[in-house]
């Protein structure tokens, strides 16, 4: 115990020094050496309340004089990290004692032991960064007010950077904390960078440089790294500016296709005609990262051959290199338009047709389209050939023996009704019983089927140099005949056989050996105008293009 003495007279601290923390408290003990005279006040007093707290003064009397009293000493929790030391004097000066009034009492060392954990603490990133330029935060903030040595107001600033800037930058580059604002949040801007590659969604980090301060506590410390993805924004294909096109045999046709994304290396596109004696086209075309979005032009050449069959090629694209072998392209269709006129003995669609002159000095095919034959009788099976829906292609549905759908079609050239034979035709006779009876949607008129059944058009289904005759052409024909009915339909220079009909409502063949149903390709409001041939009479009628008839090309 450390005593001081003034004439006999003094007083004793039961320490000389103590450790407070933060928040806390710790005490010690005063007593007098001699009895006094009168009272004793004794007021402790800090010099740093900022720091330390200490109780109110203690009074000794002649009584209680030789009694220890307690001074409590209690620390203020405040937001550095420092140690801070605090002295607790001690005043007798307000005694009635006049001897201890001027006594000499030793101080009592406090020090502070700070609770702060100096630290940077970074927040949860809102998102992620996209190649659309999106922008996503986080802030900063420090867990303790910096201070320099001795006690001073302070900075903290650390440095920002990405750690791949390609794929994603920040701002600003670096922030700066003080002793006032260190316990406010600054924001941190993270931009998504854009490129052209199909590269997939890239990891990248917000880099946080070690703390440049004053502050030892501070100096150094090194945050914890942002982790990032930017999210990409491209996928790798090819555009192509077309996929059909008519092309005339020895002729040309073009279509260009460039890359939708910037390949990693160079990227062939490989060109293959399925069909190399009716077209041919560009082998292939090579795209680099300077050229992938400049569009390259393909060429089909059309081969001239000595057939009056239009011929459709198929050129398909195969991708290769530069992450791009994966991506596909549609397929491009060229329809070759046959330059050569029909003659007869010549191939059409798997058949030799041979042609006929009648009396009308017209020229026609010598039997129906599909027969394998020359009727021999108006009853011979092998003749009666195909029946067709009204201004429909050769599809596939023209065979007596195709399936039906009660689907109908919405353009006049059905390409998606299933099912399909081996070579992709369409094997579906379309049937309806709802007004007005037609297999299709589009062309109520029938204005546009009128022309796609005349030669070289939409949907021409006879040799080059050929149609479907018109109304008055199957008339005039008619009118030559030795006899009105179906002897004279057979026994006239086309020898029409009485091959029957496809019903419209149930797809059923009706009327084999009896009858001729011929279609003209004139059209008649909702309906179409045909040829009917009976037992005792014939005329031209209209009927419902729903309907599967017998078909006869004439030179055009």
């Amino acid at each position: 115990m450390s005593v001081t003495d003034v004439a006999e007279q003094g007083v004793s601290a039961s320490q000389s020094s103590l450790t407070v923390g933060e928040a806390g408290t710790n005490t010690y003990t005063l007593v007098l050496n001699d009895a006094p005279t009168a009272d004793v006040v004794i007021t402790p007093t800090s010099n740093n309340t900022n720091a330390a707290t200490v109780s109110s003064a203690l009074t000794f009397t002649m009584a209680n004089w030789a009694t220890p009293q307690t001074v409590t000493v209690t620390g203020v929790n405040d937001a550095n990290t420092t140690n801070e030391s605090v002295t607790i004097s001690h005043s007798a000066a307000n005694s009635l004692d006049a001897g201890y009034k001027a006594v000499s009492i030793a101080s009592v060392a406090v020090t502070l032991a700070d609770d702060d954990t100096a630290g940077i603490t970074a927040s949860a990133i809102s998102g992620n960064t996209t190649e659309g330029l999106a922008t996503v935060t986080f802030t900063l903030v420090l867990n303790t007010q910096p201070t320099a040595d001795g006690g001073s107001d302070t900075t903290v600033t650390v440095a920002l950077s990405s750690s791949d800037t390609t794929e994603g930058t920040v701002s600003p580059s670096s922030v700066t904390f003080t002793s006032a604002n260190w316990n406010s949040t600054q924001t941190i801007t993270i931009t998504g960078v854009d490129d052209y590659v199909d590269d997939g969604d890239i990891a990248y980090t917000i880099v946080t440089a070690a703390a440049t301060s004053s502050d030892s506590d501070y100096s150094g410390y090194n945050a914890a790294d942002v982790s990032v993805t930017n999210t990409d924004n491209d996928t790798a294909g090819a555009t192509q500016s077309a996929t059909s096109a008519t092309i005339g045999e020895a002729s040309t046709g073009t279509y260009t296709v460039l890359l939708d994304t910037e390949p990693t290396a160079n990227v062939v596109v490989t060109l293959t005609s399925n069909d190399t004696t009716a077209a041919t086209v560009t082998s292939s075309l090579t795209f680099t990262s300077s050229n992938w979005h400049t569009p390259q032009t393909v060429t089909i050449t059309g081969v001239n051959d000595a057939d009056s069959v239009p011929e459709t090629v198929t050129i398909s694209h195969a991708l290769s290199g530069g992450g791009y072998n994966a991506v596909t392209m549609t397929n491009f269709t060229a329809t070759m338009t046959d330059d050569d006129v029909f003659t007869s003995g010549k191939l059409f669609k798997g058949k030799v047709y041979l042609t006929v002159t009648s009396p009308t000095g017209r020229m026609w095919l010598d039997r129906n389209l599909g027969a394998t034959q020359v009727a021999t009788s108006s009853t011979d099976s092998a003749a009666y050939g195909h029946l067709y829906q009204w201004g429909r292609n050769d599809d596939g549905h023209e065979s007596r023996t195709s399936f039906t759908t009660a689907t109908l079609a919405t353009t006049i050239t059905p390409g998606t009704i299933p099912p399909y034979d081996e070579l992709g035709d369409i094997l579906t006779f379309i049937t309806t019983s709802s007004s007005p009876y037609d297999w299709t949607t589009a062309d109520r008129t029938g204005s546009s089927r009128t022309n796609a059944w005349s030669n070289g058009e939409e949907n021409d289904i006879c040799p080059a140099g050929f149609s479907v005759p018109l109304v008055s052409e199957l008339n005039a024909e008619r009118a030559s005949w030795a006899t009105n009915n179906t002897s004279g339909a057979y026994g006239s220079t086309l020898k029409i056989p009485a091959a029957g009909y496809r019903h419209h409502i149930t797809g059923s063949l009706n009327r084999r050996g009896d009858i001729v149903h011929m279609w003209s390709r004139s059209a008649a409001g909702t309906t179409s105008y045909h040829l009917d041939v009976y037992g005792h009479t014939s005329y031209t009628n209209s009927d419902n293009r729903a309907h599967g008839f017998s078909v006869r090309c004439i030179k055009d």
